[in-house]
């Protein structure tokens, strides 16, 4: 069995600063085209599209992390995609490199779960990922 755990946080007043700067470039530097869709669909606010990147943000970290590897193994922001299922739980997808990498780890294991949890508390967001290879 296969254990790891990523947990990273993110100031979203610092997210909010760097999105101003560069606005529509952040958006699309982070987020897939699945992701950008998902966030204009909803007809969001300004407040709540930042909270929205801040949570993806802190996700794809948290799972490089659980992953072992980081952004400095040619896995890039948009490798790792977050989505809501019809429930509304934060579900995990995984292309390229990070795909690639997932493979190679499934090669000696037969069965996967990815869980992902974010949290909100004023202008922090946090996320924990956890990856369970049986």
């Amino acid at each position: 069995m296969f254990f790891s755990q990523g947990i990273d946080i993110v100031d979203i007043r610092r997210v909010e600063k760097i999105f101003k700067r560069h606005n529509k470039r952040f958006f699309k530097k982070i987020l897939s085209n699945n992701e950008i869709f998902s966030i204009n669909s909803r007809n969001l606010n300004k407040k709540l599209i930042i909270r929205k990147l801040a949570n993806k943000f802190a996700v794809k970290e948290a799972t490089v992390k659980a992953l072992g590897t980081g952004f400095a193994s040619g896995i890039g922001f948009k490798d790792i995609e977050i989505l809501n299922n019809s429930d509304g739980k934060p579900e995990l997808k995984f292309y390229g490199n990070a795909k690639k990498l997932l493979h190679k780890i499934k090669k000696k294991l037969i069965n996967e779960s990815f869980n992902v949890s974010i949290s909100n508390e004023k202008d922090y967001t946090v996320a924990v990922v956890t990856l369970i290879f049986f």
